[in-house]
């Protein structure tokens, strides 16, 4: 995607303290630098939703996404804002980049 992002103390904070489920800021960057999908937000086209296979949860047949939620300020440069574990893909968002 070409955009260059930052994960500062404070959201690490959020994200370690918040959502627990992510534990490894390496596991925010491997999402951030290898995407299974990207997808903006329709309702803010500024922030943009990578999204990682994470896994299967248990006892069902759905996947786990990791997604790293980052907006993009249009210079190259975003901030991530927050990441957790989530069942699915953005139903509305528009797909930027999928994984071949």
């Amino acid at each position: 995607m070409g955009l260059t992002a930052i994960l500062d103390i404070t959201t690490w904070e959020h994200i370690s303290s918040g959502h627990p489920e992510v534990c490894d800021p390496d596991s925010v960057a491997l999402t951030l630098r290898e995407p299974n999908v990207v997808q903006r937000d329709p309702a803010d086209p500024s922030l943009l939703f990578y999204y990682r296979l994470a896994g299967r949860r248990m006892g069902r047949v759905r996947d786990l996404y990791m997604v790293v939620i980052v907006e993009d300020d249009g210079d190259g440069v975003g901030l991530v804002k927050t990441a957790y574990l989530r069942r699915d893909l953005m139903s509305e968002g528009e797909t930027l980049w999928m994984k071949r």
